[in-house]
C-alpha cells in the first residue's frame, strides 16, 4: 500500500511503501526516531525538529542517496506545514480509475449521440500522436488508458501524474463516484500545467 503525504489538509506526494520501509527502517538508522515519528501517522509541531534532523541525516548518507527523494518530499512538507504532516493511504490507483471510466463511457458510446472515448482524449490531448504515443487501436480500451499514461507520464513528466492522483485521492467519494471520463480527463489536463 502507499501513502499520502499531507501538510495540514493538502495532499503533497505519494510514498511507495517499500520504499519508506526500506529507508526508514534502514540499520544505520535505528537510533533515530525517522520511522516511529511516521508509523503515528500524525506529526505534530512539536515534533518538526526531531523529524528535520533524522532527515538531514539521511540527506548527508550517501549509502542512502537513491532515497534522498523521500526525504526531500518529506521535509517540503515540514515546510509547508503549519500545524502537522499526516499520512493516509493511497486508495485509488489512477491508472485503474482512467480505464474503469474508459470502459464505462465506451459501454454508452453506441447509445449515445456524442463524442467517444477517442473523440475526448484527442480532443483533451491534441498532440498525443505527434508526441509518439500512437493510439493504434482506439477500441480498446487498455491501449488508450497506456496512451494516456505515456502521454502525462512520459511526456509531460511523473508529477503531473503524481498531482492527478493526489487530487482523486483527495476528492469526496460520492463527488468522485460521479465523475465521468470527460471530467477526468479535464481534471489530468489541468494538472499539466501545475
Amino acid at each position: 500500500m502507499d501513502y499520502i503525504v499531507y501538510a495540514d489538509n493538502s495532499p503533497f506526494t505519494i510514498l511507495q511503501e517499500k520504499e519508506i520501509l526500506f529507508l526508514f527502517r534502514h540499520p544505520l538508522f535505528t537510533e533515530n526516531t525517522f520511522w516511529s515519528l511516521l508509523e503515528q501517522k500524525v506529526i505534530l509541531r512539536r515534533d518538526f525538529e526531531t523529524l528535520k534532523k533524522n532527515i538531514d541525516e539521511v540527506m548527508r548518507n550517501s549509502e542512502l542517496m537513491r532515497f534522498h527523494w523521500i526525504a526531500d518530499s518529506v521535509k517540503t512538507c515540514l515546510e509547508s506545514a503549519k500545524d502537522c504532516i499526516y499520512l493516509r493511504q493511497k486508495t485509488v490507483d489512477l491508472f485503474d480509475f482512467l480505464l474503469t471510466e474508459i470502459d464505462r463511457w465506451k459501454a454508452k458510446d453506441n447509445t449515445y449521440d456524442g463524442d467517444t472515448a477517442f473523440d475526448l482524449i484527442i480532443g483533451t490531448f491534441p498532440d498525443i500522436e505527434e508526441h509518439g504515443f500512437d493510439i493504434s487501436d482506439a477500441e480498446n480500451s487498455l491501449t488508450l488508458a497506456d496512451c494516456i499514461h505515456d502521454e502525462v507520464f512520459d511526456y509531460w513528466g511523473g508529477i503531473c501524474w503524481q498531482q492527478s492522483e493526489l487530487a482523486l485521492n483527495d476528492m469526496n467519494p460520492i463527488e468522485r463516484s460521479e465523475m465521468n471520463l470527460e471530467e477526468l480527463l479535464t481534471m489530468m489536463s489541468e494538472n499539466l500545467y501545475y
